[in-house]
């Protein structure tokens, strides 16, 4: 068991196959360093599991081909969502694919809905703005998806109608403040959902009175452009 102060999580290493050597330098309440060296004569294999809290005593055995064929296919469902680019940019559409897919957290914390950080390298948040882009990107193939996007930072909208500058499961930024750019989103969420745009705001703005401010997910989600009515209402073959 490895505890990680500064991640604010500990994680749990097995060896699945070959060895694992823990090496450490400590210096009084932590250690300088944490390493540990996988070997073995036919190969090594480890799996390694945050634990929040307290560890179960539960494990689960790991087989290192059946995982990859897992996610090599969760990776290709989220992948067939995406839009569709020119043959030329195929390998750099394939790259960005992947790293939206492995920047998918589930929700916990202050993260009040299934979320796309913007890296889990050093940006591990989900800011105002990038989010927007995000959920444009989701539009073409995973429209609920998209929609949990675009709403994330609305979850912290303060009274004044300022929105957090970002949101991460531990800390709500308002240090800053982007540019409204949520219009274009949706403007572009509705056209991948072939909808006629002008049609579509009026339709928006004729109902948002009648929530008179209790603008529940119940109640925007029977205005996302991917909802049954909202197509056969503002859908371009319907016009």
């Amino acid at each position: 068991m490895a505890n990680c102060y500064k991640n604010n999580c500990r994680y749990l290493i097995c060896a699945e196959q070959g060895e694992a050597t823990l090496d450490q330098a400590w210096q009084e309440s932590s250690s300088i360093y944490s390493r540990i060296r996988f070997s073995g004569a036919e190969g090594f294999c480890f799996a390694w599991k945050e634990i929040e809290t307290e560890w179960d005593g539960r494990w689960k055995t790991y087989r290192f081909e059946e995982s990859r064929t897992v996610m090599a296919q969760s990776l290709q469902a989220f992948q067939s969502g995406l839009p569709v680019c020119p043959s030329k940019y195929a390998e750099a559409a394939a790259q960005a694919g992947y790293l939206l897919w492995s920047s998918m957290v589930r929700s916990d914390g202050f993260l009040s809905r299934e979320a796309m950080l913007m890296s889990k390298n050093w940006m591990t948040s989900v800011w105002s703005w990038d989010h927007c882009f995000n959920a444009i990107a989701l539009s073409h193939g995973e429209p609920a998806l998209a929609w949990e996007q675009f709403m994330l930072l609305f979850d912290f909208q303060d009274p004044t109608g300022l929105l957090p500058d970002s949101v991460n499961d531990v800390h709500v930024v308002w240090n800053y403040c982007k540019p409204p750019i949520h219009g274009y989103s949706i403007v572009e969420t509705a056209k991948a959902n072939d909808l006629d745009v002008l049609k579509y705001i009026e339709y928006i703005l004729r109902r948002l009175p009648i929530a008179e401010g209790n603008f529940t997910d119940e109640f925007l989600e029977k205005l996302a452009p991917w909802n049954p009515d909202v197509k056969n209402i503002c859908g371009r073959s319907h016009i």
